[in-house]
């Protein structure tokens, strides 16, 4: 019998072995995963995503947000009351206050046509209940006889608030957020409103635009220029008012989804919805030459860890916007993906934890899973393709290497005491 079992055994695993797969020794791409590689680790959803999801709580967002709302003409009867109605269902669940020991977000409400009238600064609505009192009240301020729309006046409005009224809060350091609806525009001399959205994007203020009851498209074409990337929508979609309020739901998390001003972080693009997503990853690149083991500890400092590349998507946003900005062309770097106790190939996680590689390989020709060394790195072997080597984690190597961080998002104790200001948990 014990003959039998044995011989059971040998067949069993051979026809494992016959049927598992490895990376081809050709060269492999960026673009084209390679053959998945088992790890003999338990499964998680990080080994096959591009990177770490912003978590979205609203409860706890950490904002200052500044609605505006066009108010002309152009907006129609109950238009108004309507963005009105919206607003207050989007922000219903966000803890609206001027302080508190936990995360609030503090809210402005402009109106504008030719002019423009602040109905509350950042400093007037202390709870969700005062702030609706106004919003379901924004009908009365339609100006049904005013045909121009001068976004350029209204934008400038919220900058100044955001530059007065920030000052007051000076270590509260939240995300600034401009939420902006409106129906057509008008340029009013030299002001263009593009420009003063851009000063507004490159400090760093979050611009969601949404273009209401716009059947020529007129507003759509400007209101995109004026967003921050692919965070203008419309309320005239196939889908209707109910599309444009998830739309802003999202937009609201990614603007409170932010990395420090040092870093780049992972937002990728889909060609098919015409929309980008923000994932809860920071990069930064060190030219500095380590070993691999030197340079994870080096990461560890900053809260961080040596960088993963889950996915061909990712490996090419980190090699266009990382390893090639500006001042840094990076020809090869350490990254996170080493053998674990069990000499299973994995990746470096967040706190001290790994996750098991997953259907991405991307090996260099001459390299594969079963190549010496339990560490790798990755190479630019061409213009256009980068490959992955193994190495020794120790003693080899003294390479650059590229470190992520989490981003700070609106799920309590995410932020980094030594890097943000405005988690409550670091006070």
């Amino acid at each position: 019998m014990l003959k039998i079992a044995l011989l059971i055994l040998l067949i069993v695993c051979a026809s494992s072995l016959a049927q598992s797969t490895y990376p081809p020794k050709g060269t492999t791409t960026t673009t084209t995963p390679g053959a998945p590689v088992t790890t003999g680790g338990p499964t998680n959803p990080l080994s096959n995503s591009d990177g770490t999801p912003c978590n979205c709580n609203t409860a706890t967002m950490w904002l200052d947000l500044i609605l505006i709302a066009d108010r002309s003409k152009s907006i129609g009867v109950g238009g108004l009351g309507s963005i009105g109605t919206q607003l207050a269902t989007n922000l219903y669940g966000i803890n609206i206050a001027q302080s508190g020991s936990n995360y609030y977000t503090r809210v402005g409400l402009i109106v504008f046509s030719s002019d423009v009238q602040v109905i509350g600064n950042l400093n007037k609505y202390n709870s969700y209940n005062d702030l609706t009192n106004d919003l379901l009240n924004l009908e009365s301020y339609h100006k049904a006889d005013d045909n121009v729309v001068d976004i350029y006046a209204a934008l400038k409005s919220a900058q100044d608030m955001f530059q007065t009224q920030a000052a007051n809060n000076a270590n509260r350091n939240a995300r600034q957020v401009v939420l902006l609806f409106a129906s057509s525009y008008n340029q009013i001399g030299g002001n263009n409103p593009v420009v003063i959205a851009n000063q507004m994007n490159n400090s760093n203020i979050f611009i969601i635009t949404v273009d209401y009851n716009d059947a020529q498209g007129a507003a759509t074409q400007l209101l995109s220029q004026i967003s921050t990337p692919f965070m203008n929508f419309s309320s005239s979609d196939s889908n209707g008012l109910t599309n444009t309020f998830t739309e802003i739901n999202s937009a609201l998390c990614y603007s409170n989804c932010v990395c420090p001003a040092s870093m780049t972080q992972l937002i990728t693009y889909n060609s098919n919805t015409g929309r980008q997503t923000y994932f809860a990853d920071c990069y930064i690149a060190y030219l500095s030459g380590s070993f691999a083991t030197f340079a994870e500890r080096a990461c560890e400092e900053i809260h961080g860890t040596l960088i993963a590349l889950q996915t061909g998507s990712k490996t090419n946003f980190v090699i266009n916007s990382v390893a090639n900005k500006n001042n840094t062309k990076l020809t090869r770097f350490h990254t996170g993906l080493h053998r674990d106790v069990s000499k299973n190939w994995v990746w470096y996680g967040y706190q001290n934890t790994n996750f098991p590689l997953g259907a991405f390989a991307n090996w260099a020709p001459g390299f594969s899973s079963s190549s010496a060394g339990d560490c790798a790195y990755i190479e630019k072997l061409s213009s256009t393709t980068w490959g992955w080597a193994t190495e020794n984690c120790i003693g080899q190597n003294p390479y650059q290497y590229v470190c992520q961080v989490r981003a700070c998002d609106s799920t309590y104790g995410t932020c980094d005491c030594n890097t943000w200001k405005n988690d409550p948990s670091c006070s």
